[in-house]
């Protein structure tokens, strides 16, 4: 009995033990999440670099589809504008036709109403 350890060392012993592999475990598992955490990390920044190129395709499309909506409005006005002429010009024209018809429809007219009295004989040549 001389060289034994006296029975409360031996549960302290235990005991220490005990918390030995306690905190191997809980350094195990600290370790195994800060991986997990690291690795969630990882893929949160890999997603925020993809975010990041996403919304910059997003601004270089909406710039290129503002430079396109600005070069349409600049060819609806210079058509506009190109419209607005040739229908004065049209009607310009419309009116002048319509004078010399006015003047072939007035020719007709008294050429009618000479052969009328030609015909009648109040009109003699």
């Amino acid at each position: 009995m001389g060289n034994e350890p006296p029975v409360g060392y031996a549960v302290l012993d235990l005991r220490i033990s005990e918390t030995e592999k306690d905190v191997k475990e809980l350094a195990k598992d600290f370790k195994e999440h800060i991986r997990k955490n690291d690795d969630e990390h990882k893929e949160m920044r890999q997603n925020i670099a993809e975010s990041s190129l996403s919304v910059r395709e997003i601004k270089l499309m909406q710039a290129h589809s503002v430079s396109i909506i600005e070069k349409m409005e600049k060819s609806y006005e210079k058509n506009s504008k190109e419209i607005k002429e040739e229908l004065k010009s049209l009607h310009v024209r419309s009116d002048k036709e319509t004078g010399w018809r006015a003047i072939i429809i007035d020719i007709l007219k008294v050429m009618a109403l000479i052969i009328g009295f030609i015909a009648t004989g109040k009109f003699i040549l």
